[in-house]
């Protein structure tokens, strides 16, 4: 255990729990900056903890020198109502080297979304009706394996996310929605590994309600300088001495814009200046300041008491359609708004300082999330005003396809052994017996601490002294190198680098990082190891099934624009238009799609600006849409037709183009009775000939009949 400089003469409670009572004449042993010193439990502090009154005033406390428990292998064992529960201990099979995301999202009718923030459940009511504001319930996963429980023998060990961004075809109405509402609530259990001990503390609950924040850039909060510990807790509206609980509701992350966010969101920022604090006037830039303003931000605050009452806070912060996010690929407006999932002071699109210095040393997988997003906003019972029924989204009309994406990329991982650089104390050094997730003291960390095996986190593999955990360096046996981080939340456990810069650059010369500090990054300007992306696209059709189909995996974002002809799918009429037909107009339709046999007038059904009307006749050219019969199918075209012989007349000639005397045929219906007259036919090139032959008289009326032309 570390007790950092800003909290040094605060009283300290050590649990020393093992499960039974210490017996009289126990002692606790800790380093005091110079060497150990041995303070005698007195019989009032014989319970399984140490009210250790002044021990903080060293500065640092070591862990204690007694054995740690042993930690059973993870089994599932039937809890309550026959629910398998994990054991404390977390496990399952080697890393899978892989980074999977399991999603779902299921629509519910306006009202019924609900979660369970202890047992990670959702209940839900479905509807897609249109017209309706539906509450979208939901998962988000990594690491889990079929059974979905945290801490059971299939976990998968994915590596962790690295940053997420989810894509919108739509965004709630800021101006609409108070600063304050309500609009949904998030549920996680992370697996965690406190103050330099193995990443499997999986037993922990992390809540948030979300409110929505405000989005003016210009009215800002700050944070405590960097180094500090618990720097959100002031901005999570938690003041000293951060008890976990808030003294201000709603906390000023809400009601004002934090301002590491217009750093994080400059494409021209480059670091905070010498106060220590991003996005103030002090930092610098590499152009003039131009932090993006997002177009609605919903913000979660929540402290864990486990973790000395850290305030945690969660964004989604929503920007325009199109906005090139700096660190991030820039995306087509086609994809829809883009919404960055911001933890404390990370993101996808780059972050304002490393992780500040805490008793949480490593978060890794699995990690297991359920959330709710409101369709109607809730009353905030911390503001005066009644923010609820509100619309937050409103679904269009039957049979609207509505479609929006998943971008998610994982951490790094340098030396390939399956554990990603910021859960790695040594990233370049290869180690098969190292376990991040396995309890101190393990086979791969053999340090002794006062005659006690102990492991200081850094992996012998790496580690200059693999066999004392006293460093020669810092000042005791968590920090190696004296920097104010815990060896394992180093970014460089063996280099002092109290700023923990990592300023890797990717292919477009923007800052990624690697999780490696630069001060022993073997390569500080290129990120160590690949991150994998895990790109999904989810659909789900207005008044059909409400559950969201997902697709797989994919490496890079579908393509907008299937047949490349410049009109996004979402809006080509014509979507398999092929390369020889282009150009297209503005409904991606080629003239040929529109005008099929290219007279300059419109198929039926089609407008363009490539033709006009209707054609008669589609598929034979008729430019001038002559139609002698009148019922509405052009001449060139019309297999059928009515003529009239004159009165008295001994013949009339039908043009008709097409006709081949040597193969055509005609077949001719009077109509009505033809008397004693007989009609034959005589064919000729593009006409054919009716001919009326007299059995009686000469003389006859008009006689009318219908034809049928067969080629």
């Amino acid at each position: 255990l570390q007790v950092v400089g800003n909290e040094s003469g605060n009283t300290l409670l050590m649990d020393l729990d093992d499960g039974s009572p210490n017996p009289p004449g126990s002692n606790v042993v800790f380093f005091n900056g110079t060497g150990t010193t041995s303070t005698q439990l007195a019989e009032s502090a014989l319970f399984d903890g140490l009210h250790a009154e002044g021990l903080a005033a060293c500065g640092q406390v070591a862990t204690p020198t007694e054995a740690p428990t042993a930690v059973p292998t993870p089994t599932a064992t039937a809890g309550p109502g026959g629910t398998p529960t994990p054991t404390p201990r977390g496990g399952g099979p080697n890393a899978c080297k892989c980074f999977n995301p399991a999603n779902t999202a299921t629509y519910c009718r306006e009202g019924t979304g609900a979660i369970d923030k202890q047992q990670l459940t959702v209940s839900c009511q479905p509807e897609t009706s249109p017209g309706s504001h539906p509450d979208i319930v939901g998962g988000f996963d990594i690491g889990l394996g079929p059974d979905g429980i945290v801490g059971t023998s299939d976990d998968t060990h994915d590596y962790n996310f690295g940053g997420i961004v989810d894509f919108s075809p739509t965004v709630p109405d800021d101006t609409a929605i108070p600063v304050g509402a309500i609009v949904g609530e998030l549920g996680s259990q992370p697996t965690l590994g406190l103050v330099n001990n193995g990443c499997n503390n999986s037993q922990l609950r992390v809540g948030f309600t979300f409110l929505k924040g405000t989005t003016d850039i210009n009215n800002t909060v700050e944070p405590r300088p960097f180094g500090e510990t618990n720097d959100l807790a002031i901005m999570s509206g938690d003041n000293p001495p951060y008890d976990g609980v808030q003294d201000v509701k709603p906390a000023p992350a809400v009601t004002k814009y934090p301002s590491f966010l217009n750093a994080i969101f400059d494409p021209n920022w480059v670091d905070y200046g010498p106060d220590k604090i991003a996005g103030n006037g002090d930092d610098t830039y590499n152009g003039p300041k131009s932090p993006i303003k997002p177009v609605f931000r919903a913000v979660g605050t929540t402290a864990i008491p486990s973790a000395g009452n850290l305030w945690v806070i969660l964004q989604l912060v929503i920007f325009d359609k199109g906005t090139k996010l700096p660190n991030f690929p820039a995306i087509d407006a086609g994809y829809g708004y883009p919404s960055v999932v911001v933890l404390q002071t990370a993101s996808a699109a780059g972050n304002a300082t490393p992780p500040a210095p805490s008793a949480i040393t490593d978060f890794c997988t699995p990690l297991k999330t359920v959330g709710v997003s409101y369709g109607v906003t809730k009353d905030n019972p911390d503001t005066p005003a009644n923010e609820g029924g509100i619309s937050i989204r409103t679904l269009p009309n039957v049979g609207t396809p509505i479609t929006g994406f998943v971008y998610a990329a994982s951490q790094r991982d340098a030396d390939g052994d399956g554990i990603e650089n910021s859960m790695d104390p040594c990233p370049t050094t290869p180690d098969p017996n190292w376990d991040p997730r396995g309890p101190q003291p393990q086979p791969a960390d053999n340090d002794l601490f006062h005659g006690t095996p102990i492991g200081d986190g850094i992996p012998d593999s790496c580690d200059p002294d693999p066999t004392n955990a006293a460093s020669q360096i810092g000042p005791q046996p968590t920090d190696y190198d004296g920097d104010g981080f815990l060896n394992r939340g180093d970014n460089c456990p063996l280099v002092p680098n109290p700023n923990q810069k990592d300023t890797d650059k990717g292919d477009t010369g923007e800052e990624v990082s690697d999780g490696i500090g630069d001060a022993c990054d073997p390569n500080p300007g290129t990120p160590d190891g690949a991150e994998i992306k895990c790109i999904k696209s989810g659909s789900l059709t207005v008044s059909g099934d409400p559950n969201v189909a997902f697709s797989g995996c994919m490496s890079a974002l579908p393509s907008l624009d299937d047949d490349g002809d410049g009109v996004l799918n979402t809006a080509d009429a014509c979507p398999g238009t092929p390369s020889v037909e282009l150009p297209v107009d503005s409904n991606g339709c080629s003239r040929h799609q529109v005008d099929g046999d290219l007279d300059g007038v419109c198929d039926p059904g089609k407008t363009s600006t490539f033709c006009s009307g209707s054609d008669n006749c589609p598929a034979v050219a008729n430019p001038t849409q002559s139609d002698a019969d009148g019922d509405g199918v052009g001449d060139a075209c019309d297999t059928t037709g009515r003529a009239t012989i004159p009165k008295n007349s001994g013949s009339v000639i039908v043009q008709f183009p097409g006709i081949n005397p040597a193969s055509t045929t005609i077949l001719i219906t009077p109509l009505g009775d033809p008397g004693s007259n007989i009609l034959w036919v005589a064919l000729g090139t593009n006409q054919f000939t009716v001919n009326v032959r007299a059995l009686g008289s000469q003389k006859h009326p008009p006689i009318q009949f219908m034809y049928q032309v067969i080629p």
